[in-house]
């Protein structure tokens, strides 16, 4: 029995779920990488794509998505209000490996600061540079 109804107010998961359609979750206790996810932040609820499950010994954490967006957040899978039950919905549209899915939150966490500090690099900078 669904525990949750929830309108959504973006557009994050379009062309999975647009603006304004109403979804049901219920709770759960181990998610699967594909599945769309409730996530309670603040006073809001967050409906994401968990793309990934990081394997023991991290097993409480994965990354999640909108299917319309690029880059991926922690989450911890504890946390989580539940899983999307109705309607059922297919895989995203967007969906990449999961090595994919670990260099874009690496890109969105610590690329730019990588990023930064390689370009200083004297031989490294001048390439990046053109020269």
């Amino acid at each position: 029995m669904p525990s949750l109804a929830l309108t959504l107010i973006s557009s994050s998961m379009a062309p999975t779920i647009t603006e304004g359609q109403t979804v049901w979750s219920t709770p759960c206790v181990s998610p699967c990488a594909g599945q769309i996810v409730v996530i309670p932040r603040g006073t809001i609820y967050v409906v994401h794509r968990l793309v990934l499950r990081f394997p023991a010994p991290f097993s409480r954490w994965g990354l999640e998505r909108g299917d319309n967006e690029k880059f991926p957040r922690l989450v911890h899978l504890k946390k989580l209000a539940g899983v999307v039950i109705m309607p059922e919905l297919g895989p995203s549209p967007t969906r990449r490996n999961p090595l994919g899915e670990l260099w874009w939150w690496g890109r969105s966490m610590g690329g730019n600061l990588y990023y930064r500090m390689i370009t200083r690099l004297p031989v490294i900078g001048a390439i990046h540079a053109g020269a």
